[in-house]
Formats: structure tokens, sequence, C-alpha cells
């Protein structure tokens, strides 16, 4: 065998090797997001556009986000988190705020959101416009693993009040950086 035979071998092998070891990673999924993004899984962040307006004013559409996908593994997400997920039973990935964990029971009263029978303070909420009517959501025992995440624009919000409490399998990860759109406030 010559040299640069070796070489060619020993150069396809290591491809091999590498290209094997990305593709184990990615399937091992060891920050166990929900994504199947390879930045996600691969590198433990992720990049997202704000898909709606459902964080209003905090979050607009179309800005970006950078995601924290290894917050699954490492922490769970406290309430107040704002955190990047998979609504049960629906495609793509949603952006909303963590109100209550596993384990809380979460009622809505006229618009008036209560964990464990305490009211819970939310300056972040878009404000109701005039007429709006409050929500109202019966009593409701989170089980374990679970999430129950609201959008800040509550009007505007598709969130576990229409889909009910998010499981941990199906969060993506947590919202650390926000890039503005240029023009906006």
């Amino acid at each position: 065998m010559t040299r640069a035979t070796a070489w060619a071998i020993g150069g396809v092998l290591a491809a091999v090797l590498v290209i094997g070891s990305v593709v184990g990673v990615y399937f091992y999924n060891p920050y166990h997001t929900a994504s199947r993004d390879p930045s996600a899984r691969l590198f433990g962040v992720l990049t997202l556009t704000v898909p709606d307006d459902a964080m209003l004013p905090n979050l607009r559409r179309g800005e970006l986000v950078i995601i924290d996908t290894k917050m699954v593994r490492d922490g769970l997400p406290g309430n107040g988190a704002v955190v990047a997920y998979v609504p049960p039973g629906m495609a793509g990935v949603r952006i909303g705020r963590v109100i209550a964990r596993g384990g809380s029971t979460v009622e809505i009263r006229n618009g008036v959101v209560l964990v464990n029978d305490i009211e819970i303070r939310e300056g972040y909420i878009h404000a109701p416009a005039d007429g709006e009517t409050g929500t109202v959501l019966p009593p409701r025992q989170l089980a374990r693993d679970t999430y129950f995440v609201l959008g800040d624009n509550r009007a505007h919000s598709e969130d576990s009040r229409n889909f009910g409490p998010v499981p941990r399998g199906s969060l993506v990860g947590r919202v650390l950086v926000i890039t503005r759109i240029k023009g906006s406030p």
C-alpha cells in the first residue's frame, strides 16, 4: 500500500467517524429538546423568529430570539420563564410564559390567574381592550412534568387555556436573548 493510499483511507475513516459522531449525537439528543433542529440538539442553542403576536408587548412577530435548549436537561423552567415549546397535538414552535408547574393548581377568574389559590401579579401582560370579557378557567391540577403556559397578549394567544398543559418533553428551551427589529421600540 502506498503512502497516498494510506492517507486516503485514513481521511475517509476520519470523515466517517466525524459524520457518524454528529449523527449519533443528533439522535441521542443530549439536551432532550423537543426541537429537531440540529443546532438545538448538537450545540444547545437555537435561533427562532417569533411566529405570532401572542407575547406582545414583550416579543413582537418577526423578532429573532435565541433559545437555550440546555435548560430542558439542566433545570426546569421556573414560573415566569419565557419558553419555546411545541403545543400538544400541534405542529410548529410557539413562545409563551410558564405560569405554573406540575403539582400546582391553576385557575382563571375574570382574567385573573390564580396558582394554588394565590393571585399572581402579571405586570408583563398586554392590557385587555375595553369591553373584553375576562377569561374563566375552572381549577385544574397539573400533572407531574407538565407546565401551564400562557401568552402575554391573552386576547390573541392560543395557549394552555386552549390545548391544556405542556408536557416537559414538548419544551424546546428558554428564551435568552431578544434581537429587536430595526425601528421597533
